[in-house]
């Protein structure tokens, strides 16, 4: 009996977690300071620029990896992290404007703000697990 030729296994190069770990990093120092200045009544211009620095910081991380986010599961992780803080950003904003503009704004609504937002990125982040190979698969 003539045996099956399998084909070789190539060995597959383990990916780098640094580009994981700084976005981690960053989004978790930016998280800290917006909470931070949400509590004290911060200035609205550097709120603003720090939501602006990290839309502008995953933006420019999304086009720098789109040929890398269907292949690479490294990608993938991290374009669901920063769609996950991005959707966390938006809702805290606008939650947190509801707030003051109803002025409702108290140490207790302020904690709470700030953890619910926690709470929404990691049920975000959990919920996102197979959706963009589920995309891949459709698209082949």
């Amino acid at each position: 009996m003539a045996q099956k030729k399998r084909k070789p296994v190539l060995a597959k190069q383990p990916e780098s977690t640094t580009s994981t770990r700084l976005l981690q990093l960053m989004f978790l120092a930016s998280y800290i300071a917006l909470g931070y200045l949400f509590f004290i009544d911060g200035d609205l211009p550097i709120i603003g620029g720090i939501i602006i620095l990290d839309f502008i910081i995953s933006i420019g991380y999304g086009a720098s990896q789109r040929k890398q986010i269907l292949t690479s599961t490294t990608a993938q992780y991290n374009i669901r992290m920063i769609l996950s803080f991005l959707i966390t950003l938006i809702t805290t904003t606008f939650y947190a404007l509801a707030l003051v503009r109803s002025d409702q704004t108290s140490v207790s609504m302020k904690t709470m703000l700030v953890i619910v937002g926690a709470c929404v990125y990691l049920a975000v982040l959990s919920s996102s697990k197979g959706i963009i190979q589920q995309y891949v698969e459709r698209e082949q």
